[in-house]
């Protein structure tokens, strides 16, 4: 994540929501936070892939990263990275890339 000026943010909570439609309509909810480039990184194995994900970028530090920034919400879309195989429980591979800018 980046300030409107481009600069990374360190230190901001990430909230990931996977909505998982199976026969349970399962929710699997997982918190980062980003590193001092910025970014993060969400990699587990599920039994089925994401149809949906929701992302809430909260700033939880106040001013120790550079500013109080405004939080955000993106929906960004789930790509499928490899196809499932079959006969087993793993359904293929999942990659979802969410940019945002947060502003103070």
């Amino acid at each position: 994540m980046k300030d409107q000026s481009g600069k990374p943010i360190e230190g901001i909570r990430v909230a990931i929501t996977e909505h998982i439609y199976n026969h349970n309509h399962a929710y699997y909810h997982d918190t980062l936070f980003t590193d001092s480039k910025g970014d993060f990184l969400l990699n587990k194995k599920l039994s089925q892939g994401p149809y949906d994900v929701t992302i809430v970028l909260e700033d939880v530090d106040g001013d120790q990263n550079g500013g109080t920034f405004k939080h955000v919400k993106v929906t960004p879309p789930v790509k499928q990275t490899a196809e499932a195989e079959p006969d087993k429980w793993f359904n293929g591979a999942f990659e979802v890339k969410a940019e945002a800018v947060m502003k103070k």
